[in-house]
Parts: C-alpha cells; structure tokens; sequence
C-alpha cells in the first residue's frame, strides 16, 4: 500500500471521475482489467476458449510496473483535459510499501 500526498490524492480522484465517462464506448470489451468488463473470471474464459489444452494460468503483479512506463508517451495519449495532468510524473521513490 503506498501513502499518496494530498496533491496526489486530488490528481488521482479527479482521474477517477473523468476517465470512465471520457473513455466510455472506447475501451474493448477484451480490456477485463476495467470494472464491470468481467475480470479475473472473463479472461480464464477466454484463455480456455481461446487455448483449450492450457490446463493453468497465472496472476502478476509486476513489481515496479509504474517506473517502466514511458511517461511521456503516457502523457501524450492522455484523455484528461491539460489542466488536469501532470507536469512531471510522479515519482514512486516518495512513497512507502506497507505490508
């Protein structure tokens, strides 16, 4: 769990708001990361459909993930009005892990 800054928290629930009305209709039905497009569940069903002799499957989270993106590529695919994005990206180092 990483504590947020309250600038961080503002940024990040203004996303919240403006991205599922902004990306509505946009996002395909394969994308089973998004809420209420079906899941863990959705994708095993299509995994087994897709490639029935695979008995198996695996679930990751990506250590480290976040400071892999390319943020300027990210930013310049952003959905989210100027005003409400970024100057610089944010830096993960400011957080802390909670276990």
């Amino acid at each position: 769990m990483a504590r947020w800054s309250a600038d961080d928290k503002r940024v990040i629930s203004q996303a919240k708001e403006t991205l599922p009305s902004e990306l509505k209709g946009k996002l395909s039905a394969y994308c089973t990361h998004v809420k209420h497009h079906g899941g863990v569940k959705k994708s095993l069903r299509l995994l087994t459909r897709v490639i029935p002799e695979f008995r198996y499957a695996a679930r990751f989270d990506v250590a480290r993930y976040y400071e892999s993106i390319d943020h300027a590529v990210l930013l310049s695919r952003s959905v989210l009005p100027a005003q409400n994005r970024l100057e610089e990206p944010i830096d993960p180092s400011r957080y802390s892990v909670i276990s």
